[in-house]
């Protein structure tokens, strides 16, 4: 089962590498008037600095976007038109080409559907010296770590009409996994993940009221795992992990 869910959440071919953030994680809020604005943010930087080492105090260079607003689609409409690379190139070398790709036009239209949240995130790939130029990111053709895929931008538009139902607590813990992990959008997951709070793009009444240990595991596993490698082989490490610790914490929890 484990292994199942961490594919759906995991979902590169298994010949890419499964890109995550590096130390220039910088979110912003847009849309939500405070306190609300700062509970997001504050949450999603603490539990982003417990899994990303030596992101600074303080940033600049914003790269991840959340935006509220009452009519997503619209939103998302207004950005696409202004930005249709959705941030492809973002922070990007330029040396692989698929870099500044532009976005594709089946997930475009899969963007413009009504959905309580949206997203959609950039990667760069970064060669070691010696690399193949315009490879694929993929597990170490030439040197320890050929390539690595990175995370560099990512656009989040949350539809506040349609998100109604949720706690802010569900929401925020939702936007956390939803930043730090990219999940595939509009996929389907078990009610043992935060992620299953808008299965079938409506609210869950059964979805967990925050984080579960799995979701915790989960973020931990992927931030702690070798990238340079396959994201099958990625994926096998990620669930054996999330397998033994959630087990491991069931067992300690249980009088």
């Amino acid at each position: 089962m484990v292994q199942g869910e961490v594919q759906k959440i995991f979902y590169e071919q298994w010949d890419s590498q499964i890109p995550r953030w590096g130390s220039k994680f910088c979110p912003v809020v847009l849309g939500l008037s405070d306190p609300f604005g700062g509970m997001v943010l504050e949450a999603l930087n603490q539990t982003a600095r417990s899994l990303i080492p030596d992101i600074p105090p303080q940033c600049n260079d914003k790269n991840v976007f959340l935006l509220f607003s009452d009519d997503g689609t619209a939103l998302f409409n207004m950005v696409y038109n202004r930005i249709p690379t959705l941030g492809n190139g973002y922070d990007s070398s330029g040396i692989s080409p698929s870099d500044l790709d532009l976005p594709d036009k089946q997930l475009v239209k899969e963007l413009r559907q009504n959905r309580p949240v949206r997203w959609y995130r950039s990667i760069s790939t970064d060669h070691e010296a010696g690399t193949l130029l315009g490879s694929r990111a993929q597990s170490a053709l030439v040197g320890a770590k050929g390539t690595q895929a990175r995370t560099t931008s990512t656009i989040v538009i949350v539809d506040q009409n349609l998100a109604s139902g949720a706690t802010w607590q569900q929401l925020i813990d939702y936007l956390t996994v939803v930043v730090l992990a990219a999940p595939k959008l509009g996929g389907t997951f078990n009610e043992n993940s935060i992620m299953s709070l808008f299965n079938d793009n409506h609210f869950q009444t059964k979805a967990p009221p925050r984080l579960t240990s799995f979701d915790t595991e989960l973020l931990h596993a992927l931030y702690e795992a070798d990238p340079a490698q396959d994201a099958h082989s990625e994926q096998m490490d990620i669930a054996r992990t999330v397998s033994k610790n959630v087990t491991s914490t069931i067992q300690n929890s249980t009088p």
